[in-house]
């Protein structure tokens, strides 16, 4: 992905929102050298719904990792966010994409 002088400073005020929230910055968060738009791959733990960088799509190397107790709840909150306006698209994602991951995943623990 090629990115602008624009959407590399987005990209770096991201970084700065999540430390100033209060998540966990796990791995880097600079740019790379002094030429070019470059970031290095930028990891957030202790990321809460409320924070920008768990509500915004972010376009770059940027991850967030948040926790969850209720898989259920995640789904929905995830799902919404990506189809805020058509339930269709939201029950589709549900039923083709997540669920079949979820199975999957609970089936490959049990078969060790």
């Amino acid at each position: 992905m090629k990115i602008d002088e624009e959407q590399f400073s987005k990209i770096l005020r991201y970084i700065k929102s999540g430390i100033n929230s209060g998540a966990t910055l796990v791995t880097c968060g600079d740019r790379i050298g002094n030429k070019g738009y470059y970031i290095q791959p930028t990891i957030f733990s202790d990321v809460q719904d409320e924070m920008k960088i768990a509500q915004d799509e972010i376009f770059g190397p940027v991850q967030s990792i948040l926790k969850f107790r209720q898989i259920d709840l995640r789904i929905l909150k995830v799902v919404t966010l990506e189809h805020p306006n058509d339930i269709d698209a939201a029950a589709e994602s549900i039923l083709v994409e997540i669920l079949p991951s979820i199975v999957t995943s609970h089936e490959s623990s049990f078969a060790l």
